[in-house]
């Protein structure tokens, strides 16, 4: 089971939910899971949070022009 961590991932669901809400994954989100061996869905992680900020950065931009 040690090795199938590796392979494990976020629903879509999840990741919606990690992008519009990404305040919420970098205040309360787990962090050791590099640790635990879940690297597939840390990376993700950090990918949702990025995708998640420039996303809130383009609203905010636009309804300031």
């Amino acid at each position: 089971m040690e090795n199938n961590k590796n392979e494990e991932d976020f629903s879509i669901t999840e990741k919606f939910l990690m992008i519009f809400f990404w305040f919420r994954a970098v205040l309360i989100g787990d962090w050791n899971l590099r640790k635990d061996g879940y690297t597939l869905k840390h990376r993700n992680r950090l990918i949702c949070i990025a995708i998640g900020i420039l996303f809130y950065s383009i609203i905010v931009l636009y309804a300031n022009v």
